[in-house]
């Protein structure tokens, strides 16, 4: 299980770190936003979007390393398990990353910040796994190009119906109902458990729809 999640550390291309700088362009524009929200998203696509490179050279049902695979002492959901488990590792990275870039922002740029808080890396954690759950599957079911494209679309979907929504609760005649969700929202120690509790009942359906998918895999075709 520990050389099958190392092995795709050992065989990411070096390119794929430097393209990874590209997201701090965007979330960031280097230097010019030191709003935690955005240090937030850039750690958890930064930590998904290293994961995902990692099957960037295969196809959706892995037949390049089939023969690998099939010698290997280990079971097809064992195979899945270390692709989930993966992330952890890509997530390390990738927070590593994220907090010593936070910290120069903090001492040298001319902008206001604050350097990350331990329920944040919780969410940016839990927002690389959904991002993870809906990449998988797709990916054993389809092929890497589909699944990549799908799974930056559908998070931008339900982002546009949550603002939409929000939007309309702005209306005086549910004003109510968006401050109940603003004292709610407050508290960022209940967003964070419950965007966790969310984010592991979703990543534990996405495992086993996935090793459902690749167990009825034909390998050798």
């Amino acid at each position: 299980m520990k050389l099958l999640v190392l092995k795709d550390l050992y065989t990411q291309k070096i390119s794929v770190y430097f393209l990874s700088l590209l997201w701090f362009i965007l979330f960031t524009n280097f230097f010019t936003s030191g709003e935690p929200v955005r240090h937030v998203i850039l750690i958890s696509i930064v930590a998904f979007f290293l994961t995902m490179s990692t099957n960037g050279e295969q196809n959706s049902t892995f037949e390049k390393e089939s023969v690998l695979i099939n010698s290997l002492p280990c079971t097809r959901k064992q195979v899945v398990l270390s692709k989930y488990l993966s992330g952890f590792m890509w997530f390390a990275i990738s927070a590593v990353a994220g907090i010593i870039y936070i910290f120069l922002f903090d001492m040298f740029a001319p902008f206001p910040t604050r350097m990350i808080h331990l329920n944040e890396l919780l969410i940016a954690l839990c927002g690389t796994f959904i991002l993870l759950a809906i990449f998988y599957p797709l990916l054993f079911k389809t092929n890497y190009f589909i699944a990549s494209i799908l799974t930056f679309i559908i998070p931008f979907i339900v982002i546009i119906g949550i603002q939409m929504i929000a939007n309309m609760m702005e209306n005086p005649n549910t004003a109510f109902i968006y401050d109940y969700i603003s004292i709610i929202t407050a508290n960022q120690n209940l967003i964070t458990t419950v965007f966790a509790s969310v984010s592991v009942l979703f990543v534990l359906i996405s495992f086993n729809i996935s090793v459902r998918i690749y167990r009825n895999k034909d390998l050798h075709a």
